[in-house]
């Protein structure tokens, strides 16, 4: 989403693997149960990374959404833009996400830690991938202390030039980064092609880690689900538009 809301909805499909792995308290399958409705928050507000103070979104809201029914929060992470020559992350970008992630947990919310520079990544994967990594050297083991509430989604809606091949050797060595420092920690991990679900016979997972759980997105019908959205040229002159579901359809949505 390319606009300086504070929050979105979430559209997003959870599967999980079941086993447990390295005698971890909770299982993966547990932890997206646990996730159930939630919202992206902070993502776009710039100043609130230069000074969480005088940011749009305040402190107060974090209870707000927990009263209103939500049980995540999913903060997307644009570091990038916020990291010196080395790919060193700037003091006051982690002193914001530290108090989000504290102001979370404290709220009695799972937070999910979302790295969303997927049009970075998608324009030039290649050149970006020290970037991309570097991200994680320094976010997993600022965070290795945190309870299980905390989940690390690897990356949002890998697409284009970080294709199906690339994404698949790309999260293995992000994810040994992790592990070095949080074993135990839940990832979240979707397939390429935007974490389509049509895309999801492409993802390779290594088989020995089964702290996962597999993101999807499903937004379809687009014209639907994006009508009016800025960033979407073939949907954005769409308003009033309702969906017209069979029964069945709702009735299944409904039961889940």
């Amino acid at each position: 989403m390319k606009k300086s809301a504070i929050l979105g909805l979430v559209i997003i499909c959870l599967f999980s693997l079941e086993n447990k792995l390295y005698g971890q308290d909770i299982t993966a399958n547990e932890q997206c149960k646990k996730l159930g409705r939630g919202v992206n928050i902070i993502g776009y507000d710039e100043e609130l990374w230069k000074d969480h103070t005088k940011g749009r979104f305040k402190e107060e809201y974090f209870k707000m959404i927990k009263e209103a029914g939500f049980s995540n929060i999913r903060i997307n992470l644009h570091p990038f833009s916020h990291m010196d020559s080395t790919y060193k992350i700037k003091s006051i970008w982690l002193e914001t996400l530290d108090w989000a992630v504290k102001m979370g947990v404290e709220a009695g919310l799972m937070v999910i830690l979302d790295m969303h520079e997927y049009n970075a990544m998608a324009d030039d994967p290649v050149a970006k991938k020290e970037m991309f990594l570097s991200v994680w050297k320094q976010l997993a083991p600022r965070y290795k202390d945190q309870p299980a509430n905390v989940i690390f989604e690897i990356l949002n809606e890998p697409n284009q030039k970080l294709t199906s091949e690339l994404w698949n050797t790309f999260l293995i060595e992000a994810m040994k980064i992790i592990r070095k420092t949080n074993p135990t920690r839940t990832l979240i991990i979707g397939p390429a092609n935007w974490n389509g679900i049509e895309s999801l016979p492409t993802l390779v997972l290594p088989k020995e880690d089964n702290n996962i759980i597999v993101t999807v997105h499903f937004y379809h019908p687009m014209k639907f689900t994006h009508q009016g959205a800025p960033w979407s040229k073939e949907n954005v002159g769409f308003s009033g538009i309702t969906w017209t579901g069979t029964e069945k359809k709702k009735t299944k949505l409904t039961q889940n």
